[in-house]
């Protein structure tokens, strides 16, 4: 997957962050290294579109992330 932007203002980099860490908390998921690389490819995605809000991407990506283990895509 590739994601369009390179640079992010820090600001924008703390909101992701921490909604990346909530996220992960609230799927429990351990420091192995595929579902947070999924969970990051998929913030990014939705951050990009820059219609969310910290809450709404946190939320939206972990629906998103659920939805793929659940249909058995790689993670």
């Amino acid at each position: 997957m590739l994601i369009d932007k390179e640079y992010y203002d820090p600001d924008e980099l703390a909101v992701i962050s921490i909604s990346f860490n909530d996220a992960c908390k609230m799927l429990t998921l351990t420091q192995e290294e595929g579902p947070r690389r999924e969970l990051a490819a998929i913030m990014l995605q939705l951050n990009g579109l820059a219609q969310l809000g910290p809450r709404q991407l946190k939320a939206t990506a972990a629906r998103l992330f659920r939805e793929r283990c659940r249909k058995g895509e790689p993670v």
